[in-house]
């Protein structure tokens, strides 16, 4: 995706992203060191259940337009 992004400098087409991603992974180490493993696999839990019933929801609601 991000070699699709037209008119944008290196800095913002290349460098942003992956700083996000590595940040994201720091934060998510960092999570599991001052909470363990086992808080942070009950919240994953939970996020995905909160995820499939949006989901569930989201889909079960569509009605068909004129």
């Amino acid at each position: 995706m991000s070699r699709k992004l037209e008119g944008l400098n290196i800095f913002n087409k290349y460098i942003i992203p992956y700083a996000a991603v590595v940040c994201s992974l720091f934060m998510i180490y960092a999570t599991i060191l001052s909470h363990g493993i086992v808080a942070v696999s009950l919240y994953f839990v939970l996020f995905v259940f909160v995820i499939v019933v949006g989901l569930i929801f989201k889909n079960g609601s569509k009605k068909e337009s004129l």
